[in-house]
């Protein structure tokens, strides 16, 4: 027989293991990962402590049946919010920092006016930049390539 300390040592490393891993990482894969490892590390507590106490109606594994039903909801809703993130940059990244432009041009008040928004034109690729001075001179150029297409659109 297995002494009932033993899995509750497991349960609070592999609930330690889980903390760890959300506050580290910025992987949002990874810190749904660790959540996942932080509920089942109660989920093994919770069946812990029901085996110890020895109780007829074994409440410890109910409660695991309605953890794993959270864990559940939590892995779909977690699997669409990465892929709604994803589709929009193409990143699951936390710590990546990336600047997106979109520009509009408006002559008059907007507000309360409905308006279309359409893509025209993809620019370039995200770039890497080694040092201020390069992003500077490429913010430059995006802002020459801009108002070229801009003044190509007005003409139409």
């Amino acid at each position: 027989m297995i002494p009932s300390s033993w899995p509750l040592l497991v349960s609070a490393v592999l609930f330690a293991v889980g903390v760890v891993g959300v506050l580290v990482r910025r992987n949002a894969i990874v810190i749904f990962m660790s959540v996942e490892l932080m509920l089942n590390a109660a989920n093994l507590a919770l069946v812990a402590f029901s085996r110890r106490a020895g109780s007829p109606d074994e409440r410890g594994s109910v409660f695991v049946v309605f953890i794993f039903v959270i864990a559940a909801a939590e892995v779909a809703v977690g699997l669409a919010i990465v892929l709604a993130a994803y589709r929009n940059r193409p990143t699951v990244d936390g710590s990546v920092q990336s600047i997106e432009v979109n520009i509009f041009d408006f002559d008059q008040d907007i507000y309360g006016q409905t308006l279309k928004v359409s893509f025209i034109r993809f620019m370039r690729e995200d770039i890497k930049f080694e040092g201020l001075e390069n992003l500077r001179r490429q913010m430059i150029e995006d802002q020459k390539a801009t108002l070229q297409v801009l003044g190509e659109i007005k003409s139409l």
